[in-house]
Formats: structure tokens, sequence, C-alpha cells
């Protein structure tokens, strides 16, 4: 098929390097399209129509409407399929069918390839399907100046050869393998559910299948179901009545007639022992005989008497004497009629707090001397026992065992010291000899939040000397005080704290009689995993040398008891110990030049600001 159309309107001036006329002396005319429709191999032309399955070829083409027409140049050249779809030929067409430069004289016409469809109902109007060639925005070189072309569409319509032929129990089948009417088919529909047993037509009027007839099954024993094999067309026997009361004892069949179970018992008539004190009876569980007791209840209501039935009458008669006698020397044996045998407990008790009274089964009352629990393993309590009071405690005045205060240490500018050496200490971890270094730490006895106005009066300070001598690795010591517990790993020996006295004015002979222990000190760390140190603020804090606010950030040094030079034994065992705390201190200290005197002789020291503050605790692992 072949169309002329006509230029619709001026979309552009084209571009002024281009124009010219072309070929010299032609005439003005609109562009020609062509489109033919193919078979699936492409080649064959569609003469007639196509089938609503058929798979077809376009082809469009492009081209002058005569020979002595002008040259046309530019714009698109476009297709669309009836389902709609959009295909590009030539998105700028070449100059065709001009003979003068730049236009290529050989170039007569825009061919398209092969485009393939497949009818689609969907794409059918009126029995028709329609494709569009559309050849838009060119020039027509006619003249000094190009004039511009419209848009020039062309449509081709096919129709098509429709296979459903009205009838509602024909199949209504198109074959894409074939072409035109050769296509469709219209064969019976064949009504078939598969099952041999029931035969099946198809209704004219609905076009539905409907059963026309079924197979029945039934082989007149009503202890059987049978049914007829869909596969085979044959009647089979689906299911055997299984009659079965889950009773060993018992014979199960089943009635033909009636499809009804019959149970007959054949075991318990077999069952028999000459004892009428039991039943005779078959377990359905076992199928063996089984002599349980008769419904017999002997009680002559007297606990101290046992009752029983005689098997040769199946009545109650008494058979022993009940023996009350437990063997336990620490019982009262006996016998009530209405509750039986009664071991009455004998309470052994000779009133003092200081034994236990026991009770042995087989020599009765013991009375053992118990004053051993009174050591509460306090070397600060004399422990005894009263026999009224049982323990008691009472508090020891001895060196270690009055209350310990709160310290605030203070540090000492540097100054020669002549080393001591051979010092022996012994505290809870073990006895060392080392000597000892230059003091360092000075610590006053101090009121903490107004607990004890007058420690800042008492006379026994610490110094502490520094005595390290390598890592000691004593880990997890729980110690608990005022700001709670923590857990601590014992990194190393850093002082060894020395009961001092201090006089602001002067020489000062040493403390008389000391009431504070030596402390051997340990730098720590918090134990991996445990609880951290939660930080107090705002700590109030009175010493000799005026008040002052501080922040308890975290333990710094555990000083434990110490035992100097076999000085005192016990040391090693009195319980309270000091936690060192690293502080910031809210208020500025100058300096100050106390003299000092100790066992290791008299000093006069500068102190130079606060340092850490101690508190009494205890350890209560380690």
């Amino acid at each position: 098929m072949r169309a002329v159309v006509a230029a619709l309107a001026v979309l552009a001036i084209a571009p002024a390097a281009r124009a010219h006329v072309d070929p010299p002396g032609c005439t003005p005319a609109p562009v020609a399209i062509d489109m033919r429709v193919f078979r699936g191999d492409g080649v064959t032309n569609v003469i007639g129509g196509v089938s609503e399955c058929e798979s077809v070829f376009y082809q469009v083409s492009v081209h002058k409407s005569s020979a002595g027409s002008c040259a046309f140049e530019g714009g698109a050249f476009t297709m669309t399929l009836p389902n709609g779809t959009s295909v590009v030929v030539s998105p700028s067409v070449p100059c065709v069918g001009g003979t003068l430069s730049p236009c290529d004289p050989s170039t007569v016409n825009v061919t398209s390839g092969l485009i393939p469809y497949t009818v689609s109902l969907a794409d059918v109007v009126g029995g028709l399907i329609t494709a569009t060639a559309t050849y838009s925005g060119g020039v027509l070189h006619d003249g000094e100046v190009d004039t511009p072309l419209g848009s020039f569409p062309m449509q081709k319509k096919t129709s098509v050869l429709l296979c459903a032929d009205g009838k509602k129990c024909t199949q209504d089948l198109c074959d894409p393998a074939k072409a035109g009417s050769a296509a469709c088919s219209n064969p019976d529909v064949v009504c078939d559910d598969g099952d041999k047993c029931t035969t099946e037509v198809c209704d004219p009027q609905t076009g539905a299948c409907t059963q026309t007839g079924a197979t029945t099954c039934d082989d007149n024993n009503a202890c059987t179901t049978e049914a007829c094999n869909p596969s085979t067309g044959k009647c089979e026997t689906l299911d055997t009545k299984t009659c079965d009361d889950q009773n060993a004892c018992t014979d199960d069949s089943c009635d033909s007639a009636t499809g009804a179970c019959v149970f007959t018992d054949v075991v318990t008539p077999t069952c028999g022992d000459d004892d009428l004190c039991t039943r005779d009876v078959c377990d359905p569980a076992t199928g063996q005989c089984e002599y349980p007791p008769i419904d017999l209840v002997c009680d002559d209501n007297n606990a101290c008497t046992t009752e029983a039935c005689n098997p040769l009458t199946g009545t109650c008669k008494t058979t022993s004497e009940l023996d009350c006698n437990d063997n336990d020397a620490c019982t009262d044996d006996g016998c009530a009629a209405a509750s039986g045998c009664t071991h009455t407990p004998i309470v052994c008790n000779d009133d003092d707090a200081c034994t236990d009274d026991t009770c042995s089964p087989t020599d009765g009352c013991k009375f053992v001397d118990n004053s051993a629990r009174c050591d509460d393993e306090d070397a600060c309590t004399i422990d005894a026992c009263d026999a009224l009071l049982g323990c008691t405690h009472t508090p020891s005045t001895t060196l270690g065992c009055l209350p310990l205060n709160h310290f605030q240490c203070y540090e000492t500018k540097p100054f020669a010291f002549t080393k001591i050496p051979g010092v022996t200490i012994q505290d809870r971890y073990g006895t060392t000899t080392l000597p000892i270094r230059t003091p360092h730490p000075f610590c006053l006895p101090s009121d903490k939040n107004g607990e004890d106005p007058t420690a800042a009066t008492d006379p026994d300070h610490l110094f502490g000397y520094a005595d390290a001598n390598g890592p000691v690795g004593i880990g997890a010591q729980t110690v608990t005080n005022q700001f709670g517990t923590v857990t601590l790993d014992l990194v190393r020996r850093t002082y060894l704290m020395v009961p001092t006295a201090k006089s602001l004015s002067g020489p000062t002979p040493p403390l008389a009689a000391p009431v504070t222990d030596h402390f051997q000190c340990y730098s720590v760390k918090r134990t991996r995993g445990t609880a951290k140190f939660v930080p107090q603020r705002g700590v109030s804090a009175v010493d000799q040398f005026g008040a002052h606010t501080l922040d308890v950030l975290r333990p710094r040094y555990l000083c434990v008891p110490a035992n100097k030079n076999g000085e005192d034994p016990t040391a090693p065992s009195h319980p309270d110990s000091l936690v060192c705390y690293k502080a910031r201190h809210r208020d500025p200290f100058g300096t100050m030049h106390p003299f000092t005197n100790n066992q290791f002789g008299p000093l006069e020291i500068t102190l130079t600001r606060r340092l850490e503050f101690c508190v009494p605790s205890k350890v209560v692992t380690d």
C-alpha cells in the first residue's frame, strides 16, 4: 500500500547552510510512506487477514512522492504498532532524493527492517488491527530557504480472523504456528473428570460438563466399606472394620450382618486362687489372672492392734499387738488406742548456758562444754562464758583496739634522710625485711563531717616512710567502710606508717604510749570486673591545721596493721585498716613547719599541700 500525505504546518526554518533547490527544477510535493505486512516467515505478504494469535512483521518506507519532486531531509521517522508500542525507524532522516551535495544521490528512501508484532485480541477494534507510520519535523529542499514540513501520519489497517464459533461445547483454539484462517480450529469439548467410575457430557446450553452416572459398590458385608476405584472403574474394599476393645481378656470379632463388634471374655472364667479375701479377675492389659483384695476393711478402731482378712472365711481377725519400742533412749515409748505408738522426746537441760545439751539415742542425755564458741576471733575483745548469760565479749583497751581515727595526709618537702636498713614488717599478707627510706606523707587525725569533734586534738599522728620493694600481686581484697564496699588488687608496698608525735612550737618527745598501730600501706587498683568506687563530693574535714572541704575520688592505698620488728605480734589480727583515697581539695593550703618525733628519731619538716584522705576500713576477704 502506498499513501501520499500533504504537509500540515510550518514547524521551523531549515538551516541556511543546507537550503537549496534539489534536484534543480524539482517540484515541491509531499513525501510518500509505504507500509507492508508479512507473515511469520518475513517473506510472504499478508493477503486478506491474519489470525487472532498470528505473529507478523511490519516494514515501512518513506520516499519522494514522484521522481520530479523535491528532496527532503531531517525530522524523525517512527512507527506505532497496534499494541501502542512506538518504534523509532530513524531519529534523524538523511537527505532523500537529492542530487546535489551535501545530499547523496543514492539515498532514495529510508526503509525499516522487519518489525515483529503478535496479534492480541486486546488490540482488535472493529475486527481490525491498526499500525501507524509517521514522518515529522523534516524540511523540503525547494528553494533558497527550505520549506519546513509538518507531520505525515499513515495508517495500515489489517482484518483479523476470529476463531470463536459461538458454540458452548466446542473449543475456540488458535495455532500461532499457522497463518490466517488455517490457525483456527473448533474441536468438541471433552468431558472427563479423570474418574472411570463416572460418565460426563457437555451441556450445549451452558458449556458445562455434567455427570450422567456413577458406579455403586456393595458386597453385602456390614463389616466392610467398598468404593469404585476411579483409576480402574472397578469396585474395591477400602476398609474392614477392626474390633479391638484393648482388653487382652476377650476375643474380638465383627458381625457381618449388623456390623457390630462382639467381645467375648475367655480368660476370667479360668481364674481362681481359693482365697476368699481376693477377687478373681483378668487384667485387660496383660490377659493374665490377678487376685486383688476384696472390698473388706479390717479395723477394730484400736491403733495398738493389727487386723487382717481370714482367707478361709473372708472375714476379719486380729493378727498381732503393736510393738512401740523405737530403741531410742531419748524418747518415752507408749501406745494410744486412738493414734498408736507414741514416742515422747526426753528434754535434756542442765540450765547451764555454757554447755550444749544433747541426747544420744544409745546413751541418753549429754552435756558438753561449749565455751569455745565464745571466741569471736576479735583480738579487741575479752571472751568468756557465763552459766546464766552465755558468751560475753568485754572490749579490750590494748594497742590497736580503740576506734581508729580518720587521717588527712600532707606532702612533706623532700630532705636528706639516712636509710634505716633491716626493718622486719609482719602484716596479714606475710613477713618481709627491707630498708626504710625517706619519709613522705605526714597524716593528721581528722574529724570527718563532724563525726568526732575531738579527733583533731588526738596526739597520735602517722608518718609514712617509703619501703617499696617490688610488686606483691595480691588480688581481690574486699574492703568496706563508710563510703561503701570495693574490691581491690594490691600492686606494691609503698609506705610504713609509724605512730608519731607532733608539735608546732618546738621539738617534742615521742609518744609515750601510742594507741594507734603501725600500718603497712600498699598501692591498689580496682579488681577487674568489680563495681567502680562512687566519688564522694563535698566531704568536710577538720584537723589541727583547720577546716577544709574535699572530694574523695578513688582508693589509692590500702594500709593494714603491721608488727614492726616483733613489737606487737597481735597487730596483723587487729580489725581496723585504713583506705587512703585520692582527693581533690577545694580550699588552699600554704606551708606548715611542725616538729615530729617517733621510733626513728626527731625531725623538723615542711608540709606543702594536702594529699590523700584516709578512712577507717575493714578487710572482709583476703
